[in-house]
Formats: C-alpha cells, sequence, structure tokens
C-alpha cells in the first residue's frame, strides 16, 4: 500500500525546495544568509528526502532480484536527469541570457570538469544514486551493523579542507539521513511520541544555531566551533524532518500534496530551468517568481507525463 504521509512529506518539501532556490536568486549570498524564512528551509528541505529514500530503499530491497539490474535502473532514473540539466544549464544562458542559470565566465572545459568531477547542476540526484547504492549493500548483507559501522565511517573522513570531487562532502551529510530513514524501516519504529518531542523542538535548537553563529553560508572559525556547528545542524535537521512529517500526517488526505510529493521528481528537474526567470532583486520578487516558476514546473510535469518514454522521471501522479 501506498503511503501517502511519505508523499505528503516529500510535496511540503519541494515546495521547501523551490522556495529556497528562488529566494537565493533574488536575494544572493548575502541577503540569503539573512533571510528567515530560507535559513528554515534550507536546514531540512534535503533532509527529508533522504530520511524518505532510505525509508523506501528498505522497503523495496525484498523485491529486488538481481542487484545489477536495481543499480542500473537507478543509474538511468537519477543520473540521466542528473547529465541532461548540467548540459542545459550550460547551453540555455547561451541562448536565453536572462535565464541565470550559471556562473557567467564558464568556459567549456571549466564547466565540463564541473559537471563531470565537482557535482554541479542537480547534485542532489548524483548524491542519492551513491547513497542509495552504498546502502543497498548494506541492508542486503547479513553482517548488517558491520557493514553499517564501514558506511557510518565514510561520513567521519576529514574531507573539509578537499575538493568536493564527485560530491564527496554532500555524501557525507547526507548519508547519515537516509540511514535514519532506513533504520526507521528495518525496525518498524512508531515511537510518535519521540517524532512529536524532536518537532516541538525544532525552533529551540534553530535559535541555538542561530546563537552560535551558524547562518548557512556563514564560514567557520574554528575546527571546534565546525564541530558543534554540524552537530547542532544535523539536529535541526533531523527536528526539521520531524515537522515535516507531522505536517504530512495531517495532510496526507490532501490531493494537492500527494500530487506534489509524487511528482516531485518531475518538478525538481524542472523547476532548476527556471530559477532565474524574470526574477528581480528582494522579497516580493522572490515570491512572484515563486510563483511563476511553480506554474511553469506544474505544466511542464503534466506535459511529460503524457508522454510514455518519460513516465519514469513523470509519472501520472495522484488520482482524484
Amino acid at each position: 500500500m501506498r503511503n501517502y504521509t511519505l508523499d505528503a512529506m516529500k510535496g511540503f518539501a519541494i515546495l521547501c525546495v523551490v522556495w529556497g532556490h528562488v529566494v537565493f536568486e533574488s536575494l544572493g549570498t548575502q541577503g540569503s544568509i539573512h533571510n528567515v524564512s530560507y535559513n528554515i528551509v534550507s536546514s531540512f528541505e534535503m533532509p527529508v528526502f533522504f530520511v524518505v529514500s532510505g525509508y523506501l530503499l528498505y522497503k523495496t530491497l525484498p523485491k529486488i532480484e538481481k542487484h545489477y539490474d536495481w543499480i542500473k535502473n537507478k543509474a538511468i532514473f537519477l543520473l540521466i536527469p542528473h547529465y541532461i540539466v548540467d548540459v542545459l544549464v550550460y547551453l540555455i544562458p547561451l541562448w536565453v541570457s536572462f535565464l541565470r542559470l550559471a556562473v557567467p565566465n564558464y568556459t567549456f572545459p571549466v564547466w565540463l570538469a564541473q559537471a563531470m568531477f565537482l557535482n554541479q547542476g542537480e547534485w542532489f540526484l548524483w548524491t542519492l544514486f551513491i547513497i542509495l547504492v552504498l546502502l543497498s549493500y548494506v541492508a542486503m548483507n547479513r553482517k548488517f551493523w558491520l557493514c553499517l559501522g564501514a558506511t557510518v565511517f565514510i561520513t567521519l573522513l576529514p574531507t573539509r579542507n578537499f575538493p568536493d570531487l564527485f560530491g564527496i562532502k554532500d555524501v557525507q551529510y547526507y548519508l547519515p539521513f537516509t540511514i535514519v530513514g532506513l533504520l526507521i524501516a528495518r525496525y518498524s519504529f512508531k515511537k510518535y511520541w519521540i517524532i512529536i518531542f524532536c518537532a516541538l523542538a525544532y525552533v529551540p535548537v534553530m535559535i541555538w544555531m542561530r546563537w552560535q553563529g551558524g547562518w548557512v553560508y556563514n564560514p567557520l572559525t574554528s575546527i571546534t566551533q565546525g564541530i558543534g556547528q554540524e552537530f547542532t545542524r544535523v539536529l535541526e535537521a533531523i527536528c526539521g524532518t520531524s515537522v515535516v512529517f507531522c505536517l504530512g500526517y495531517l495532510l496526507r488526505r490532501t490531493f494537492v500534496m500527494k500530487w506534489l510529493g509524487q511528482n516531485s521528481l518531475g518538478i525538481y528537474i524542472t523547476s532548476f530551468l527556471f530559477i532565474g526567470l524574470g526574477i528581480g532583486h528582494g522579497i516580493l520578487h522572490a515570491l512572484v517568481g515563486f510563483v511563476i516558476v511553480l506554474c511553469i514546473s506544474i505544466s511542464l510535469t503534466l506535459l511529460f507525463s503524457r508522454v510514455k518514454k518519460l513516465n519514469r522521471w513523470f509519472p501520472q501522479g495522484a488520482k482524484i
């Protein structure tokens, strides 16, 4: 049976993703640092997807007959749109100058290196693919905790001063959230009072994070401060994900949220290409841009869902 709470969670999260992208495009780095809404949504928007992915990974593993074919299908599902968007991010600004999708001074060799080695563009798809492949071996192995410990060790590697080759830093940060989702599915976690407690703790933890000086793009001044901020940031993301779970549970019967959740991949892929469309500076411009981008991405998702060969990425979604 389909879990509509998860669909509603993804539906709310994809709205937060689009809003975060539009606000960042409208206000820039410095403006986003001091924008409360941006810091709120950026604290949990992507961790929600990784927690849900970990949960669904464990639920679908018993259906896997050939692991190699499963990995191949995941590569088609996640990496093809990742690289297609990478190509479009480079080409579209050359054709339509007011779509600000890439760094203006990118030359073709620099763009190629960025796309192939530095995990640009739809980074979420690449990161999710790597994490799912890693955890699929963990979940299918009889020595579960040994393999899980080896996987968690990856998150502890000291990569702060190294380039983000193949998105290793994103893998390190989001791997724990996917593991949380996997463990929830493995042990049929139903102690909802813990989730409610974490949801209620979100605001105090967020205030604590700000008190530490942990605005999203603030530089770290020391190793000790960095460790403290990373721990608080993970805790903030878990509490924020708990808030989204509570909202998802309350909205699980809402058609709009179910549809958005079931089509979140298509909205994510298409919205990325139109983030800079007609957006000026300021929060009002961001609000207008949010509506424009959301309308375009939903329209394209509805259109592409009618094409049989694209149903893998653009499913029909919820039915009325």
